[in-house]
């Protein structure tokens, strides 16, 4: 049988990963509400899971897969729905006061968006959440080597998507 949290058990882990996992979630969506709903079931699903974890980093871990698979199935409903435009990007576009280093950063992460799912989630965990290889690699249940293969394509193809874009 799974642990059961007391309020402040869960509340303390809220706290501790809200702000990885709201980033993650974000940059599959780029929507503030539908990241929120997203993790309302990512919680939803700690609470109700009847999981022994064998640490917190275990437990983040799987957070994180919940997380990912979550977002992933909110895209399909976007898509099924014809939802693939991002509001707040239309609503907060950028303004001339806007730096070069941001406007740089900002290219990086639409390309990364636009990578295959598997190459994306490693670069946004890889570079978002500032996990190493092995920690990917036990997050999401693959080899070291597969996660460095999969960084290396991500940022060969980012960089050729940036050098069309120069080109242009």
């Amino acid at each position: 049988m799974g642990k059961r949290y007391t309020e402040v058990e869960f509340e303390e882990i809220y706290y501790q990963t809200y702000k990885k996992l709201y980033r993650i979630a974000y940059r599959y969506v780029y929507n503030a509400s539908k990241t929120e709903d997203i993790l309302q079931n990512v919680y939803l699903k700690l609470l109700n899971c009847n999981k022994e974890f064998e640490n917190e980093n275990h437990r983040l871990y799987w957070l994180i897969r919940v997380t990912i698979n979550e977002s992933l199935d909110e895209l399909r409903r976007m898509k099924r729905a014809n939802l693939v435009y991002d509001d707040d990007l239309v609503n907060n576009s950028a303004d001339s006061s806007q730096t070069v280093s941001q406007f740089q950063v900002d290219l990086v992460r639409e390309l990364i968006g636009r990578l295959k799912p598997k190459e994306k989630n490693i670069m946004i965990l890889y570079y978002d959440n500032e996990m190493n290889q092995d920690e990917i690699a036990e997050t999401l249940g693959i080899s070291k080597a597969t996660v460095k293969r999969y960084l290396t394509k991500g940022k060969e193809k980012i960089k050729a998507m940036m050098e069309e874009i120069v080109d242009e």
